[in-house]
């Protein structure tokens, strides 16, 4: 464990208050796979998990704290590092399913603080 990581331990405790005190739930899918033993398909699967949707920039802005970022979206959802997620998930925000394929991980050192969706 490097010396950062503590404080990045911190950051993403901090995160995942804020987003549980703000945000909401939404619906993550994941496909089925197979399982090689049974020979059989495995059935897909949803869960619930916590996000905030930040609908302009200067929300998000506002959210993050001044970054020096840019942020370039109209909506952004920001996920707890708390989600699993795999290339082949979805997710479900305002009755539209969206990929999870291409997904920002907000990774410092080697934690996860928050994944971000534009």
């Amino acid at each position: 464990m490097a010396l950062s990581d503590a404080f990045y331990l911190r950051l993403r405790n901090k995160a995942d208050k804020l987003i549980h005190k703000f945000g909401k739930q939404f619906t993550k899918s994941s496909q089925g796979g197979f399982d090689p033993k049974t020979l059989k398909a495995l059935p897909n699967t949803t869960e619930q998990v916590w996000g905030v949707l930040a609908n302009d920039a200067a929300t998000l802005q506002t959210f993050t704290g001044d970054t020096g970022a840019t942020w370039t979206a109209s909506k952004t959802l920001i996920l707890s590092a708390a989600t699993q997620i795999k290339p082949t998930d979805s997710i479900r925000v305002e009755n539209n399913d969206y990929s999870l394929a291409n997904i920002t991980t907000i990774k410092p050192a080697d934690v996860v603080v928050a994944y971000l969706l534009d």
